[in-house]
């Protein structure tokens, strides 16, 4: 049992971040570890990866996705969602596809900062 929990705890967590940046130069907080966000692989199809990196671009001229880029929930309307998966103890938010970025934030949604 003890390298079992030796093995758990030498294992590492992959965290995402968010590329998107948001109003004034200020970059997305948000990460794979924010509670009831859920991170975005862009999508393979050529054409709306483009929409997505001109989203990306508003905010940060230079930046060029990689296959492991991601944008969080925050970005996209709620009707962009198809479903939650559940993993076990992990639900996981589906985008449907076709989905376009519109909300330029740099925090959640329900952060207090964020006057409505």
């Amino acid at each position: 049992m003890a390298g079992n929990m030796a093995h758990k705890r030498n294992r590492r967590v992959s965290v995402k971040y968010c590329v998107a940046g948001g109003p004034g130069v200020v970059s997305c907080t948000n990460s794979s570890l924010t509670p009831g966000i859920s991170m975005h692989l862009f999508p393979s199809n050529e054409g709306l990866r483009r929409i997505w990196t001109k989203f990306v671009q508003k905010q940060r001229p230079g930046f060029k996705p990689t296959k492991s880029s991601v944008l969080c929930s925050v970005h996209f309307t709620s009707d962009s969602f198809a479903r939650r998966v559940n993993f076990g103890d992990q639900s996981v938010r589906r985008l449907e596809k076709g989905s376009f970025l519109t909300i330029d934030a740099a925090v959640k949604k329900d952060d207090p900062a964020i006057s409505e």
